[in-house]
C-alpha cells in the first residue's frame, strides 16, 4: 500500500521537472533575442558614428573579404 501511494507523488514530481525543463529554452531564447536587439542598436550607432548607412556598411564588409 505504501508504494502505491508513492506512485502519484513520483509522477507529479516528474511532471514538474519536465515543465521546468521546458521553460529553460524559452527563457534562454528570450534573453538571446533581447541581446540581439541591443546589438542591432549598437551596430546602428557605430554605423552612424562612422558616417555610413547600414547598407553601405554591409557592402563594405562584403568587399573586405
Amino acid at each position: 500500500m505504501e508504494q502505491a501511494g508513492k506512485g502519484p507523488a513520483e509522477m507529479d514530481k516528474v511532471t514538474q521537472q519536465k515543465a521546468a525543463n521546458a521553460e529553460k529554452p524559452a527563457s534562454t531564447s528570450e534573453m538571446a533575442s533581447a541581446q540581439a536587439e541591443h546589438m542591432k542598436g549598437f551596430v546602428g550607432e557605430l554605423v552612424a558614428l562612422v558616417g555610413g548607412s547600414a547598407n553601405e556598411a554591409g557592402s563594405i564588409s562584403r568587399r573586405a573579404y
